[in-house]
């Protein structure tokens, strides 16, 4: 090595030490602290009077709730470039917010520094666009999409429409579609289509009716819950599905890769025409106890893993074309369950 290059490396190596005991040194004297105070967003909110619809297109989280207030208001954060411009408008009864991403960043080391200090921090909540909605008043509609997901809280929603991730907690829609990864928890879900692409979709605690779940992602979960006319599929009408399962030799495909899907029904209630199938498909179906005596059951699939429990040990499997069924009606009954798929297991109890 030559006596220049020993010097620059000797150099180089004193400089990061050096730096390092000035950072050192910087954060014992309240340094850090002072960078994610003076680089911290600023809080802002705006109030409107008399919104029945709100439209969404946001890079950002967005949560829309209730509370004790007489206008809707919408809290987040700006005054930093790594959150972007925030647009609201009002027409009519109509609330629009338009987030825009980050654009031609040009920082310091200082801003780097407080952002990985205060937006880089999801605790925060500096990213999160918060709308509070007045308490007993329905919205008519949320519609739009999202890069990182709606949550809806406490709220009546005549319709929703949205292409994300959304979480629902104690509210009830009446109507409308989303497309993405779905979450609800002790709601209710009236007339609605579920696309779900890439990621488990989880139910808990709430009431679906005529409700239809197109699962691209090979995961559903769906405990104490109550469902009415449901449809679920993997995207496949039984018209595509039935060639497949008129032939034994045919190798299985679904036009998705050769995942299983697995859904899982633990502690449900059936009320209605309830429908599941997919071609290749594991489903666990352990039904609320006050379900059992009152839901009939029609089971088709090409593959002999059929397995019965509880109250349903004792009903008979029978094969035709080269189908194995399950047949039960149950006396006054109040729901069906239908489960066909070709290949995979299938667990009632």
């Amino acid at each position: 090595m030559s006596t220049f290059a020993k010097t620059f490396l000797k150099i180089s190596l004193a400089s990061l030490v050096f730096g390092a005991i000035l950072l050192g040194a910087g954060y014992a004297t309240g340094g850090i602290q002072a960078i994610q105070k003076i680089t911290a967003p600023i809080k802002q909110t705006e109030t409107f009077i008399d919104i029945s619809d709100i439209q969404l297109d946001a890079y950002r989280p967005i949560r829309i709730q209730t509370g004790n207030v007489d206008t809707t208001s919408v809290s987040y954060y700006s005054g930093s470039k790594f959150l972007g411009n925030l647009h609201l408008e009002k027409k009519g009864a109509s609330l629009s917010i338009r987030s825009e991403g980050p654009k031609n960043l040009v920082v310091g080391g200082i801003e780097v520094v407080g952002h990985l200090l205060n937006e880089g921090q999801v605790s925060n909540g500096y990213n999160e666009i918060v709308i509070t909605v007045p308490k007993d008043k329905p919205l008519s509609s949320v519609s739009g999409s999202g890069l990182e997901g709606l949550s809806v809280n406490n709220i009546t929603l005549k319709k929703l429409d949205y292409h994300s991730d959304v979480a629902i907690l104690n509210t009830k829609i009446e109507s409308g579609k989303v497309l993405g990864a779905i979450f609800v928890y002790e709601s209710e879900l009236k007339d609605m289509t579920l696309e779900n692409y890439y990621s488990l979709s989880d139910i808990s605690d709430s009431k679906l009716e005529n409700v239809t779940i197109i699962d691209r992602s090979s995961n559903l979960s769906i405990q104490n819950s109550i469902l009415k006319n449901i449809h679920y599929s993997s995207g496949q009408s039984l018209e595509e599905m039935e060639p497949v399962a008129e032939n034994s030799d045919s190798d299985y495909t679904n036009g998705y890769g050769d995942t299983y899907f697995s859904i899982s029904l633990k502690n449900v209630e059936f009320f209605g025409d309830n429908t599941f199938m997919a071609s290749a498909m594991d489903i666990e179906v352990d039904m609320a106890e006050d379900s059992k005596s009152k839901t009939s059951l029609n089971v088709e699939t090409m593959s002999d893993n059929i397995h019965l429990d509880g109250h349903f040990k004792t009903l008979e499997k029978t094969r035709a074309n080269q189908l194995y069924k399950v047949s039960y009606k149950a006396k006054d009954a109040k729901g069906q369950l239908i489960i066909k798929n070709n290949y995979g297991n299938i667990s009632i109890k």
